[in-house]
């Protein structure tokens, strides 16, 4: 499961969704559980750099499972966009790039996270007027909420 966390993590961090003070958290917590942890959790603990975070989260994500990290992705990406912490164009710059690596739920998705990519960035340069950007972010919490699950 680590391998799997450490996947959604480094998508979400790179698109600004989380910190790299929520990595160190996640960090923390597998410190605390396992008898012996890997010496990369270890460093993420006390990393303050998000491009050694992310090097770090790609090295421990060497056995995942792209389904479970899509949903994980998917839920920090969510809670972030709820939150109000990650801009329009950082959520169409996660969708695009999990889209691009295969990290989506199943086809349909895949369509409907290339979509959301490129209205939300558009949204972003105000390209909509503001009803149907409106429209479009109820439409991306609904498949946030569908697809984070």
């Amino acid at each position: 499961m680590r391998s799997v966390e450490a996947e959604a993590l480094a998508l979400v961090l790179e698109a600004g969704a989380v910190s790299v003070a929520d990595v160190r958290s996640w960090a923390d917590q597998y410190v605390i559980s396992e008898p012996q942890p890997d010496g990369r959790i270890l460093q993420l603990c006390t990393e303050a750099n998000a491009a050694s975070a992310l090097s770090l989260l790609h090295e421990l994500s060497e056995h995942r499972d792209i389904r479970t990290s899509t949903t994980l992705a998917l839920r920090h990406l969510r809670r972030a966009w709820l939150a109000g912490s990650v801009s329009l164009r950082g959520a169409a710059g996660l969708l695009s790039r999990m889209a691009n690596l295969g990290f989506t739920p199943n086809e349909e998705a895949e369509h409907q996270m290339s979509w959301f990519a490129e209205n939300l960035a558009l949204i972003d340069v105000k390209e909509f007027a503001p009803e149907l950007e409106a429209k479009i972010k109820g439409e991306f919490d609904a498949f946030l909420a569908k697809y984070s699950v």
